[in-house]
């Protein structure tokens, strides 16, 4: 009775093996034909944020799935959502890469048991984002916990690697049992389990981050101690030292020059010129005085001299002369001789006497004690006189009896723009921004798909396990093994 039981387990098991193998080669087979763009496994995922996420979720399922939280029976399904994660404080709550929360209500970790293994599967839903990927865990001899994940030992070249077949024979399939509670977790048909789906239209919501620029007015700030000009292009501050210095004494003072200056008192000369005319003598060389003009003397006197005066005498002389004349109308012509007069005049001297006045000039003389300047005899007078020694214009009166003043030295400098703390300039420097994360709530609606599902197990018959080489043991597989998904 013993070995007729043991006969039908090997062959259940041989059977549902065979249909695990089917279930995973259809899933592959579906999932190379998908172009919804949605990837399947973590390797292949491009968004390094939804990645890490996803990576999160399995590390806390696997801590979270011990032995008594696995399904015990094969087709069955173990779920944990991740708002259940979040209430055990599995993990921190998630984000995409947009600072938006993940749907903790959509996103799920589930485990189905095979016959030797376990598949878990990590569903992540953020926003318009989803995808899932598969782990395939068991009770390995590396395993440090109950259950581990599957290792890929396809890189190591010097390892011989065997694939474990089973043929089961007899046995036959119970009855479906009970459903299962309706669930948002992915499930499909196999023989061993039957499925149901529903459309439920849901209101779903989740947060999303709205990147909100603000803008402010760059500022305009000036060194420490430097205040804004009046029409605030630069900044300034000034600074204000006392000079000192001497009294002076002014270079003129009442028409006086300055000639010295003994402390704080000064003396002044001045020199006035008197002016007179130079002089001549009232005869010179016989000449007598008759005027002046400037330097130079003028002299005259008369002299008589004769001179001749030519007398003409009127005189009338006459010439003869030959011509030919017709003395009478229709007479001969005939030489006559003519007188012609012509003026004999002479010219005598009478000799007369006349006086004339002739002119010399000499040069004046300055008198004695007085100097030519110009046309004019100059004589030089001084005058003295004293006055004190003032402070320059802009100087003031001190007590130790010098002179001082304020001065004021302006200094510049350019007007500095920045932003306040947080914030950075616009490409083109004229203002301020920053950009704000804002939460904002986004609702809507979509079909969702649940499902639950029974499941029969296989009775009776043996199951007869074969490891090999081969992947595809032709041996084996025409003597109607079938291939476990286990290796070794």
């Amino acid at each position: 009775m013993d070995e007729e039981n043991r006969r039908i387990n090997w062959s259940s098991f041989f059977i549902k093996g065979i249909i695990v193998i089917i279930f995973i080669l259809f899933t592959v087979w579906l999932l190379s034909l998908t172009n919804k763009g949605v990837n399947k496994s973590l390797g292949v995922l491009t968004d390094n944020v939804f990645s890490e996420n996803i990576d999160k979720m399995k590390e806390a399922g696997k801590d979270y799935f011990t032995n008594e939280r696995l399904p015990q029976k094969v087709g069955e399904i173990e779920t944990i959502s991740l708002a259940k994660m979040y209430d055990l404080k599995l993990l921190l709550e998630l984000k995409d890469k947009n600072g938006n929360f993940c749907s903790a209500t959509n996103s799920y970790v589930s485990v189905e048991k095979f016959d030797n293994e376990y598949q878990m599967k990590v569903y992540l839903e953020c926003g318009e984002e989803s995808d899932y990927i598969i782990v395939i865990m068991g009770c390995y001899d590396y395993c440090d916990t109950d259950i581990c994940e599957k290792k890929d030992d396809s890189s190591d070249s010097t390892k011989q690697i065997e694939y474990e077949y089973k043929k089961a024979t007899g046995g036959k399939w119970t009855d479906y049992g009970s459903w299962s509670e309706w669930s948002k977790v992915s499930v499909t048909k196999t023989d061993y389990r039957q499925v149901e789906t529903k459309i439920v239209k849901e209101e779903y919501s989740y947060d999303k981050t709205v990147i909100e620029t603000k803008y402010e007015e760059l500022k305009a700030t000036c060194p420490e101690g430097y205040k804004k000009t009046s029409d605030g292009t630069k900044c300034y501050k000034e600074d204000t030292t006392t000079v000192y210095t001497d009294k002076t004494c002014a270079s003129t003072y009442n028409g006086y020059t300055l000639v010295s200056q003994n402390g704080n008192i000064c003396n002044y000369k001045k020199t006035s010129n008197v002016t007179t005319n130079p002089t001549c003598p009232s005869t010179y060389n016989g000449y007598t005085f008759y005027a002046r003009d400037g330097f130079t003397c003028k002299y005259s006197k008369s002299v008589s001299y004769s001179y001749q005066v030519p007398v003409t005498v009127s005189k009338t002389c006459y010439t003869t002369r030959s011509q030919l004349v017709t003395p009478c109308t229709g007479c001969a012509p005939q030489w006559q001789t003519i007188r012609i007069p012509y003026d004999c005049s002479t010219t005598s001297y009478q000799t007369k006497y006349d006086t004339k006045t002739e002119y010399t000039t000499s040069t004046a003389s300055c008198p004695y004690g007085t100097s030519q300047s110009g046309n004019k005899c100059v004589s030089t007078q001084s005058q003295t006189t004293t006055t004190n020694a003032v402070c320059p214009v802009g100087y003031n009166n001190s007590s130790d009896g010098r002179c001082y003043k304020n001065s004021t030295n302006t200094k510049y400098e350019d007007i500095s723009y920045s932003c306040s703390a947080g914030y950075d300039k616009t490409s083109d420097g004229r203002q301020c921004y920053k950009e704000v994360p804002t939460t904002v709530q986004v609702t809507g609606t979509k079909d969702v798909t649940y499902y639950r599902y029974r499941i029969r197990e296989y009775i009776g018959g043996t199951v007869d396990y074969k490891w090999s080489t081969s992947k595809e043991d032709k041996e084996l597989l025409n003597a109607g093994y079938v291939l476990t998904g286990r290796t070794r």
